[in-house]
C-alpha cells in the first residue's frame, strides 16, 4: 500500500461536534423524534495517544 501525499490542511486536530439526528414518518400515522448526539472527526492516520496512565480509562 502506498501513502498519498498530505493534502493542504491535512492533519487537522480532532474535533467533537454536537448534533441532532431527526426522523419523521408521515404515514400511516405521523411520528417524529430527534436525538442529541456527538460526532467525532478524527484523522485515522494520526490518532492522538493518551498518556500511559489514562489509557486503561479509555476502553470501549
Amino acid at each position: 500500500m502506498t501513502s498519498a501525499p498530505d493534502a493542504p490542511g491535512a492533519g487537522a486536530a480532532p474535533a467533537l461536534y454536537h448534533c441532532e439526528i431527526r426522523h419523521v414518518r408521515t404515514g400511516p400515522r405521523r411520528y417524529a423524534f430527534g436525538r442529541r448526539t456527538y460526532l467525532w472527526l478524527v484523522d485515522l492516520d494520526h490518532i492522538p495517544r493518551l498518556p500511559r496512565g489514562l489509557r486503561p480509562l479509555a476502553r470501549f
